[in-house]
């Protein structure tokens, strides 16, 4: 039986900076490091368009000269900015990781054996290895994305404004439609991530029966039982897995057509 309450995202994400809180200094540097790499998004499109503008095949030498150095530069302070985010975002997952499974463990050995006659100690044991480990990357992919990303997509957005303010207001109408996508995707990522984390208990609770198990295996003749019990379990982790990779793999081509189509209507 399992009655572990259902919480929303925001408030799986509000107890998470909790932890992060006592690496607040390495969290602001990796904020602003993804400031900058998200500035350099933004440098990058403005420095195309002296290209666009036909600077090179006018042979304008001072555009010609300025320009690949400029590359260089903001390549530089994009690969050092995203090495910091990188590093300093890993940092701090490992950290809150380690904080969760001692947490998870001195909570475990406190609990009445009522708590574990209700679960397998395959559920137990994929609880304080896989799931906490879902969580920290989950945690750290959300940041990227309303950071980072949100950052990102701003300076480019005001950079398309000063371009040409028709063609940011035609993709801004995709903007709603691409919400709500977003939003379903990560709809069906948590409800799948869940399914997956309850099969990995499965595999983890059959494959331990028989390790400790195994002289009885052996005893009893029913290796073959065993062996076609874990192939079911195995194959429903293999499905829930393909399910993910199958929604991350379509909705990245659709989110990009519809912003397509925005642009085709201009």
């Amino acid at each position: 039986m399992d009655n572990t309450k259902s919480i929303s995202a925001g408030e799986v994400y509000g107890r998470l900076l909790n932890y992060v809180k006592p690496y607040w200094p390495a969290f602001v540097a990796a904020v602003i490091s993804m400031a900058l790499y998200a500035a350099t998004e933004t440098g990058l499109a403005a420095m195309m368009k002296p290209l666009m503008d036909g600077s090179f095949v006018n042979k304008d030498s001072e555009t010609i000269k300025f320009i690949p150095l400029a590359l260089i530069g903001l390549f530089l302070v994009r690969g050092a900015a995203n090495f910091i985010t990188s590093y300093g975002l890993g940092w701090i997952a490992r950290n809150v990781i380690k904080q969760l499974r001692k947490e998870m463990f001195e909570r475990l050995i406190t609990l009445p054996a009522s708590y574990y006659d209700q679960s397998t100690s395959g559920q137990l044991m994929s609880k304080l290895l896989y799931d906490v480990e879902q969580v920290a990357d989950a945690a750290t992919d959300a940041v990227l994305t309303m950071i980072r990303d949100t950052l990102t997509i701003i300076g480019l957005l005001a950079w398309m404004i000063y371009i040409n303010g028709m063609l940011s207001l035609i993709i801004l109408l995709t903007v709603p439609l691409i919400a709500v996508l977003v939003y379903k995707v990560s709809y069906r990522f948590r409800r799948i991530s869940k399914t997956i984390q309850d099969s990995m208990g499965d595999v983890g609770h059959v494959s331990n029966e028989v390790i400790e198990g195994h002289r009885e295996v052996k005893t009893f003749g029913s290796q073959e039982y065993e062996q076609k019990r874990f192939e079911i379990i195995n194959q429903k982790n293999r499905n829930q897995r393909m399910k993910m990779i199958a929604t991350d793999a379509i909705s990245q081509p659709v989110i990009q057509l519809i912003s397509v189509l925005g642009l085709s209507g201009v």
